[in-house]
């Protein structure tokens, strides 16, 4: 997973993460470590903003809710 800089820190994917994986700090931060790559915190960004991307290998996969 990944954070784009459109990113506007509302904070929605921090409180969905069940693995403490995303801080907020400005904009969301996502701990590699500690994410398990379930997608929740992609799903609850908002439309408009789409700032969480789905990384898939080498290729990032920039699904549209």
């Amino acid at each position: 997973m990944k954070v784009r800089a459109k990113c506007v820190g509302c904070g929605q994917c921090f409180e969905v993460c069940k693995f403490d994986a995303i801080t907020v700090y400005g904009k969301a931060y996502i701990d590699r470590e500690k994410c398990t790559k379930c997608g929740i915190c992609h799903d609850i960004c908002p439309p408009k903003f789409n700032a969480v991307v789905i990384k898939t290998g080498i290729l990032e996969e920039e699904a549209v809710s």
